[in-house]
Order: C-alpha cells, then sequence, then structure tokens
C-alpha cells in the first residue's frame, strides 16, 4: 500500500529547499498518523500508466500502447498483499498503523516483483524486460544498502540472476536497441516515482532522478497544481487515483490531481 497520510500538508510554502523527489515519498511514508489515504500499489501503478500516456516533451521518446500497459500494470504482483491489507480495515476503528510497501520484507516483496513481472510478460516483451529491469535496479539498490539479513541477500541475489536470464530469453523478441530499453526502463521509473509522490501527499519541491538528455525534471506544487520544470506533461492534465480510509474501511475515494 501507498501510504497518504492525514491531514495532508497540501499548498505552496515559499522558500522550501528543493529534495529529491523519493525522500519525499519515503518521508510520508514514516510520518505519523491517525488517519490515512490508502492506495492499492495496482492503483498506484495505474495512474504511472495515465501519467506515462501524458507525456508530451523532447527528449522523451513516444510510447507504444504495449509500454504503456505495462508501467500500468507494473504493481499487478502487489494485489494479493494489498488485499489483505483492505480486508482487516473494513468496518474497523482500533487498528495499528497500516503497512506502507516499504515496510514489507524481501520474501515477501520479491513474491510482488516476480508476480509483476509475469504480468508484464504476458502484456508483451518489451513490458516484461523493461519491468523486470525496474525492480532489478530496485534490488541492486537494495543490496547496496546492506542492511538485510544474510539469507535476505541470497535471496535478491538470487532474484536478480533468475532475471538477467530472463532478460536475456526476451531480448530477441524485442527489437528496440539496449539504449532504447534503458530509456523505456527510465520512463517507467519516472511515472512510478511521480504517481508514488502524488499519492503519498507530497507537496514538497522535488527533484527526479531520471535524467532526459542531460535534462532532470523538477516539480513544485502550486495550489492544487503540480508544475514540472521543463514541462513534461500536456498542460492542465487531470488524473486521479482511488484511494480507501484507514481505518474504518468502509469511505471510498478518488485523490484528483493537476498535472502540468
Amino acid at each position: 500500500m501507498v501510504l497518504h497520510p492525514l491531514p495532508s500538508r497540501r499548498g505552496a510554502q515559499p522558500g522550501r529547499p528543493r529534495i529529491p523527489a523519493w525522500r519525499a515519498v519515503e518521508e510520508r511514508q514514516k510520518q505519523p498518523a491517525k488517519e490515512w489515504w490508502v492506495i492499492a500499489q495496482s492503483d498506484h501503478a495505474g495512474l504511472a500508466g495515465d501519467l506515462a500516456a501524458q507525456l508530451d516533451c523532447p527528449g522523451i521518446p513516444s510510447l507504444s500502447a504495449e509500454v504503456i500497459r505495462a508501467i500500468s500494470a507494473h504493481d499487478a504482483g502487489w494485489a494479493e498483499f494489498d488485499a489483505a491489507q483492505t480486508t482487516t480495515v473494513d468496518g474497523a476503528e482500533n487498528l495499528p498503523p497500516p503497512l506502507s510497501f516499504l515496510q514489507i520484507a524481501p520474501i515477501d516483496f520479491l513474491v510482488a516483483w516476480i508476480g509483476s513481472i509475469e504480468v508484464a510478460e504476458r502484456i508483451g516483451a518489451t513490458g516484461g524486460i523493461i519491468v523486470s529491469g525496474h525492480f532489478s535496479r530496485l534490488a541492486r539498490s537494495r543490496l547496496a544498502s546492506r542492511y538485510d539479513t544474510r539469507e535476505d541477500v541470497r535471496r535478491l541475489d538470487q532474484f536478480l540472476s533468475g532475471e538477467s536470464c530472463r532478460r536475456t530469453r526476451l531480448r530477441p523478441q524485442v527489437q528496440a536497441s539496449a539504449s532504447e530499453v534503458e530509456a523505456l526502463t527510465n520512463i517507467l521509473q519516472f511515472c512510478d516515482l511521480v504517481s508514488l509522490y502524488l499519492c503519498c501527499g507530497a507537496d514538497e519541491p522535488a527533484t527526479f532522478p531520471q535524467p532526459f538528455g542531460e535534462t532532470m525534471v523538477h516539480v513544485r506544487s502550486e495550489g492544487d497544481a503540480f508544475l514540472f520544470t521543463p514541462p513534461v506533461f500536456g498542460r492542465g492534465t487531470a488524473l486521479g487515483v482511488s484511494a480507501l480510509r484507514y481505518p474504518g474501511g468502509k469511505q471510498l475515494g478518488t485523490l484528483p490531481f493537476l498535472v502540468g
């Protein structure tokens, strides 16, 4: 689940320094609260796909329908874990804080990652390769943090080996060059992070790590709008994501976003 702590701190505050977008997401996932909007990983991924479909900026290649579908489905393997959480919130009031996706252990999130990659592969070889590449990058970053147990390190290494074999198997079916595949993986990770930033209620000025040419993308909030520099999305693009109120579990809502 992606956690959106309440109350939201939405709105521009002049003078705030720009921070890495991932840091903004992490801080929101750890922010103490008594109530949250919780967003299923599959819904967050759907928003990432909607963002990908709206990309309109020089230096960003046009995306095929297959790639957009794969981005929309890149967290499909989390469905079982999210369903377990949403079942526990139904009608309950006195519950512990919900679990963020960042709190899930490797033994579980690797199952979700592999399930997500398998869904993307069924969409198409290119989708399978870029979603595999996305999670492999996350696994390497996790290993670099050096805070997992020896057994979890073994699991992560095994995952990386298996995904390298998968990408080798799929590569002959993909017409895109190696550099084009890397660019598509960057786009997936950019849209994924933008979606997380929006879903978690972040409003800090932020920078995204994925480069497009020599350009880094920044975002700031202005009223209800999120303005990107350079403007990578169509101006005045209205999007939304489904969310569930926690605790309680009965209040469904749609969190709206205006990006440009």
